[in-house]
């Protein structure tokens, strides 16, 4: 159904549909308990399993909730968005065309949904961030965190979800290899997990992230002006994708500083956030963060 130029302001946003996000008040708790359960409860057992002791367990339960989350997000937004006409990896003309030509079409329900379950995963892991132990590179998490809430939000109420929809599905499948990798990172068997799982990673986020994102990214400040003109929306979100896509390309380059050193040195370079190296003091190392970012470090190598 198309939505009538009536209702919208002078940016292109029509706030009042932001109603249809309420279910987020009941995900923010749900996610903040869950993380709590699965940090705390659910996946520490394994990591006892696995040899892990002492601050590790904890860690290796956060990425255990992580993993989680990233891998339910990727299997629902695949399932609701394979189909679609505007959807394909990477965007092709045809596509971009249908993601930008119906602008103002209201948002299906299961998209709907879609937003609500990403924003209260953000909201909770917000809250969670800013309460919890700084990380090193928490102002880049902050600001991660921020211009993605921001981004769901105001392109919810300018009715852009199609490319909003489509951008949280190429990110959150990045996220699966990674926190896969981090865990393998803590098991006493990481050389037979970690180098394949890390490998996959660095395609994944090379594929989707630093290519796959500036073509819809491009579509979305290009093919707009064509067919609908909101010209305001359209700039406001172009230069916070810009932002977000900045903070990837610094990561990108700390990733693949990392996968050099392993390939020209045989040096073997932890794959884990800096709040997770401190449990293990003995030889000085180089970690590198979920985001990317790297420090020096006191950890085992083992």
């Amino acid at each position: 159904q198309k939505v009538p130029d009536s209702v919208m302001d002078s940016f292109g946003h029509h706030f009042e549909a932001l109603y249809q996000l309420y279910p987020v008040l009941f995900f923010v708790p749900i996610f903040y308990l869950l993380r709590g359960c699965c940090k705390n409860y659910v996946f520490p057992p394994l990591a006892r399993m696995c040899g892990l002791t002492g601050k590790a367990v904890p860690k290796f339960g956060y990425q255990g909730w992580l993993l989680l989350f990233y891998t339910t997000s990727t299997i629902y937004g695949y399932l609701i968005l394979h189909d679609k006409s505007w959807v394909s990896f990477p965007l092709g003309e045809n596509e971009k065309r249908e993601m930008t030509g119906n602008f103002r079409s209201t948002p299906h329900t299961e998209i709907v949904w879609y937003y609500c379950y990403q924003i209260g995963f953000f909201l909770a892991e917000l809250h969670a961030i800013c309460t919890e132990p700084k990380r090193s590179d928490f102002l880049e998490y902050l600001l991660h965190h921020i211009v993605t809430l921001y981004l769901l939000i105001f392109s919810f109420a300018a009715y852009e979800h199609r490319i909003g929809s489509y951008v949280l599905l190429i990110h959150d499948v990045v996220d699966i290899f990674l926190c896969l990798a981090k865990m393998a990172n803590y098991m006493k068997v990481r050389d037979l997990i970690l180098v394949p799982t890390f490998v996959t990673f660095v395609a994944s986020y090379t594929f989707f992230r630093m290519y796959c994102l500036p073509v819809a990214s491009m579509t979305l400040f290009q093919e707009s002006f064509i067919y609908h003109g909101n010209v305001a929306s359209t700039c406001l979100g172009y230069v916070l994708g810009f932002a977000l896509q900045a903070l990837h390309v610094f990561w990108y380059g700390l990733i693949l500083r990392v996968l050099y050193r392993a390939v020209a040195t045989g040096k073997k370079e932890d794959v884990r956030s800096d709040d997770d190296v401190a449990e293990q003091p003995s030889s000085p190392s180089k970690t590198i963060s979920p985001s990317g970012a790297m420090k020096r470090s006191k950890t085992h190598q083992g």
